[in-house]
C-alpha cells in the first residue's frame, strides 16, 4: 500500500527546518504514533474511534467517539500525587506562557441527540476513582446541547452531596488563605444561600452594594 504521506507537500515555512531523510522518517513515525508511555506511567492515547455503552454514559459523558485524545496516568501513585502542570515547571520557577485559548464548537445538525457533549466544556472531581453518575462541576456551554431549540451559552457552577457548596470568596491579598482570610462569602447549598461578612452600615458604599442593616438585606 502506497504511504499517503509520501509525496506531502511541506509548507513553504517550514521547508528550511528539513534535515533529510531521517527527518523524513521521524515526522511520518510520530504522525501515526497511537500511544505514547512515560517511564512514570503518564499515557498519552489517540484513539480512532471510541464505542462507549451508552449505560456509562453518565460517568465518562461520551457516547460513539469518532476520535479522542486521551492523557492519564495508568496507576495510582503510592508515596504522593500525580499531577499535571500546564503553563509553569511544577516548582513555579518559569511561567512563560500568556495566553491560552480553549475553544469548542457545538454542532446544531448534532443538536442534543447525545446529552451534553456538544459544544461542551467541563472541569469535574471524582472520590477514590469512582463517578458513574457525578454530574457535578463546572460546566461552560452552548444551550443547544441542552436542547437542540435554545440559544445563548451557559456559564454553570453545580455542586452535590452532602456538605457540597457553591462559594464565592473575596479575600484583600492574593497570596492567603481563602478558607480563613475571605472577607465576604456567598454559600449555596443543601441548607440554602448564606452570605457572611455583609458591611452592617451603608457608609462608604457605592451604589449598587449590599448591606446588612439588623437583618434586612438592603441594596444602596
Amino acid at each position: 500500500m502506497a504511504d499517503p504521506l509520501e509525496n506531502e507537500k511541506v509548507p513553504e515555512g517550514l521547508q528550511h527546518r528539513r534535515m533529510g531523510a531521517a527527518f523524513d522518517i521521524l515526522s511520518k513515525t510520530l504522525r501515526k504514533v497511537v500511544l505514547v508511555v512515560f517511564g512514570n506511567g503518564f499515557t498519552f492515547r489517540n484513539r480512532p474511534g471510541l464505542n462507549i455503552d451508552r449505560s456509562r454514559m453518565l460517568q465518562t459523558g461520551l457516547v460513539d467517539v469518532k476520535s479522542m485524545m486521551e492523557a492519564y496516568y495508568e496507576t495510582e501513585s503510592t508515596n504522593g500525587i500525580n499531577a499535571f502542570v500546564f503553563g509553569r515547571t511544577g516548582n513555579g520557577e518559569k511561567r512563560n506562557m500568556h495566553f491560552m485559548d480553549i475553544s469548542l464548537d457545538h454542532r446544531t445538525e448534532m443538536g442534543d441527540s447525545l446529552g451534553y457533549v456538544n459544544g461542551v466544556f467541563r472541569v469535574r472531581v471524582s472520590r477514590d476513582g469512582v463517578d458513574e453518575t457525578i454530574r457535578d462541576g463546572l460546566y461552560i456551554m452552548d444551550r443547544g446541547s441542552e436542547s437542540a431549540s435554545r440559544e445563548g451559552s451557559i456559564n454553570w457552577l453545580v455542586a452535590a452531596g452532602e456538605g457540597g457548596q457553591v462559594r464565592l470568596s473575596y479575600m484583600p491579598n492574593r497570596d492567603g488563605n481563602p478558607l480563613t482570610d475571605a472577607v465576604y462569602d456567598v454559600y449555596v447549598s443543601a441548607n440554602g444561600i448564606f452570605m457572611f461578612g455583609l458591611p452592617t452600615s451603608s457608609a462608604g458604599l457605592s451604589s449598587g452594594a449590599i448591606w446588612n442593616d439588623a437583618g434586612t438585606l438592603k441594596i444602596i
